[in-house]
């Protein structure tokens, strides 16, 4: 709780200590390489309490509203709400890249931007893919396993979902990037939107996905970490489509769950 009021309040304050705490991490594990981190489900006894309570929000509240919405708008409305939450990715991605001496990938998303915030009215059209520019995803938590940062165990987060505690950091950084934050508009009416949004895109493939797992934590667990494998690597980019649980590629001994 405390976290989130310094990034809602003070997001540079926030940054400075979550960078403060990372490169003490990066210090005492610089010799962990990506090529050789792995990811442990040390923590499924906790984990999995979290994970049901997560399937009973999804049960009860953000899955029949994201099913009634995706009743009443169409799917023009739908791709043009994640066209904008992509745009205002931007500056942790813009980072990332950077971080990772990826400059011709920073200098399309960056050409991305401007040209989407622009004649894309904030994003929510995508002209910059007409014109040629492609996309390349990326995030911290990918930047910081770059400079050796290993992720810790799998960690389920309350609503948040699947991640590890590189990635929280990561993403805790990333939110403090949102370039809502510093033009006074109330942030989490907009995050409320986009995830609804996003969880409509979705609902095919986790109804299927529920359907089909012998055991439903097992299986995002294993999704979750080959995908975080299949990106860290570079193995693909992603180019704007919603990946399901085909599209994960399996890499082998990067993350080991155990």
């Amino acid at each position: 709780m405390r976290i989130a009021t310094a990034i809602s309040r003070q997001p540079q304050t926030a940054i400075r200590w979550l960078l403060a705490a990372l490169v003490a991490s990066a210090l005492g594990c610089a010799a962990t390489s990506p090529q050789h981190q792995q990811i442990s489900d040390s923590l499924e006894p906790i984990n999995r309490p979290v994970f049901r309570f997560n399937t009973a929000v999804d049960d009860h509240a953000l899955g029949p509203v994201a099913r009634g919405y995706k009743s009443v708008t169409s799917d023009g409305v739908r791709s043009s709400l994640a066209n904008a939450q992509r745009n205002l990715g931007f500056p942790p991605r813009f980072v990332a890249h950077v971080g990772q001496a990826n400059f011709v990938e920073a200098g399309s998303e960056l050409g991305r931007f401007l040209l989407n915030s622009t004649l894309g009215v904030a994003g929510l059209f995508d002209p910059a893919t007409e014109a040629g520019l492609g996309k390349y995803d990326a995030d911290l938590g990918m930047m910081f396993a770059r400079w050796h940062v290993p992720p810790g165990p799998y960690l389920v987060l309350p609503v948040l979902g699947p991640s590890n505690p590189r990635d929280a950091v990561g993403d805790l950084l990333g939110m403090a990037m949102n370039p809502l934050l510093y033009t006074g508009t109330t942030v989490a009416p907009v995050g409320v939107l986009f995830a609804i949004n996003t969880r409509a895109q979705a609902d095919d493939q986790i109804r299927n996905a529920r359907a089909s797992a012998l055991d439903y934590y097992v299986f995002v667990r294993d999704a979750f970490v080959q995908h975080r494998t299949a990106r860290i690597r570079g193995e693909y980019v992603t180019r704007g489509d919603t990946l399901d649980a085909s599209s994960h590629v399996m890499a082998d001994e990067l993350y080991d769950v155990e």
